[in-house]
């Protein structure tokens, strides 16, 4: 009888355990698509950021964070200094994100992350010049590119009106010590569960 009083006990205990608990929250997810502007600095091309990210939450503060980012340059640079230069390239990345800040006003975020480069630079490498300074001929170098390196972005989130999320990245790419690319974006983000 004693175990039969101590097995429904146990019984009920569980059975009460299991329903008196919260239901667990669904991950929230944010994409964001963003329009922005950079700098490559290793042959110094002024130019155009596309972000496309998804920050999935597995916690308040951290997540996980896969994007696809494009640039391309504008060729504003000045010719008869430099020569022709140009750079595209494509940015697969997956990295992690913690908010450092997070409140229902502002998010401030850290990202950090491996990044896949593919990519096209085409510059001059060399001119040549008649008797009245005219480039006769030139030759140009182009390098297709596939390299991995690092992604960093610290981001500043506001107006978390429903589903809506207004963020500025300054983001940073590179494959050595320094940041290869440095830009600033805006991203307009959607919220769902």
């Amino acid at each position: 009888m004693k175990k039969l009083v101590l097995f429904s006990f146990v019984l009920l205990f569980v059975s009460f355990s299991a329903f008196s608990q919260e239901p667990q929250k669904a991950k929230e997810k944010i994409y964001s698509f963003g329009l922005g502007i950079g700098n490559e600095n290793n042959i110094g091309n002024f130019g155009l950021n596309v972000t496309n990210d998804l920050k999935i939450y597995l916690l308040n503060r951290f997540g996980v964070n896969p994007r696809v980012n494009y640039f391309q340059s504008l060729g504003l640079n000045d010719e008869e200094v430099n020569g022709f230069t140009s750079y595209s390239a494509v940015f697969v990345e997956c990295g992690l994100f913690y908010s450092i800040v997070k409140n229902s006003k502002i998010e401030i975020t850290i990202n950090v992350g491996p990044s896949g480069e593919f990519g096209n630079s085409t510059y001059a490498e060399m001119r040549q010049y008649d008797e009245n300074g005219n480039v006769t001929n030139e030759r140009f170098n182009n390098e297709y590119i596939r390299t991995l390196g690092y992604y960093t972005d610290l981001e500043f989130s506001w107006g978390k009106r429903k589903n809506l999320v207004n963020t500025i990245a300054i983001k940073a790419n590179g494959f050595y010590i320094y940041p290869e690319f440095v830009g600033i974006v805006y991203k307009l983000g959607l919220r769902f569960k």
